[in-house]
């Protein structure tokens, strides 16, 4: 799946996020991938109305960090939130759902 992400649309959300919620305790890292892929989909698109759902989305990438197994091109969570920060810094209505460290 890791290699088939750019075929997936993160605003399918309907069939991502419940896909993502059943690989997330056997398969942290495709669990995440998808969750990523639905938060930068929002952010991307600056979809204002949806930010409640992607900071939902990116605190269970926080909550799987810790499970993930770094496989050839994963990113760390470290390195995607310093992405992602750089990238969509100025989305303080994303920033403010978000309990930044």
């Amino acid at each position: 799946m890791r290699h088939h992400t750019a075929e997936l649309d993160g605003r399918d959300y309907g069939t991502l996020r419940p896909a993502a919620e059943r690989l997330s305790e056997a398969y942290p890292n495709e669990a995440t991938l998808l969750y990523r892929l639905l938060v930068e989909a929002v952010l991307d698109r600056a979809l204002s109305r949806y930010y409640a759902y992607a900071a939902k989305d990116l605190a269970s990438c926080q909550r799987l960090a810790p499970m993930l197994t770094m496989a050839e091109g994963m990113e760390s969570h470290e390195t995607f939130m310093t992405r992602l920060k750089a990238s969509h810094k100025r989305k303080l209505g994303f920033w403010s759902l978000i309990a930044v460290p």
